[in-house]
């Protein structure tokens, strides 16, 4: 039991993820990962097929991995995105305009307080 424990706290732990959504005056869009990925900064482009980017703990996939810490998929429509939750989040579909960076954690969106 205290192996099974120890095991569900590690996965609950490897989870976590914080990434930033960071938008442009030109129009480009940036993941910026601060917690949880393999990855620094991912730039969004238009995805391909309509489910919209793969985003995982080692970056921007074309499909989803069958097993990962954590995944979603995130499109963009101008200043509107939408997020679909897949593997180890709290939250199954996240949509916002966005006027300014946040953060996207496991949990859901956070504003970024500027000091």
């Amino acid at each position: 039991m205290f192996t099974f424990i120890s095991l569900n706290v590690f996965s609950q732990e490897k989870s976590n993820f914080k990434i930033e959504i960071y938008k442009e005056t030109s129009g480009e869009t940036w993941l910026i990962c601060h917690e949880g990925c393999n990855w620094t900064d991912l730039k969004i482009d238009q995805p391909k097929n309509k489910e919209g980017w793969f985003i995982n703990e080692d970056g921007m996939q074309s499909e989803e991995k069958k097993k990962s810490h954590f995944s979603f998929t995130i499109r963009q429509n101008k200043d509107t995105f939408l997020l679909k939750g897949r593997q180890n989040t709290h939250w199954s579909e996240l949509k916002f305009k966005y006027n300014e960076p946040i953060f996207l954690t496991n949990e859901g969106i956070q504003n970024i307080d500027i000091q």
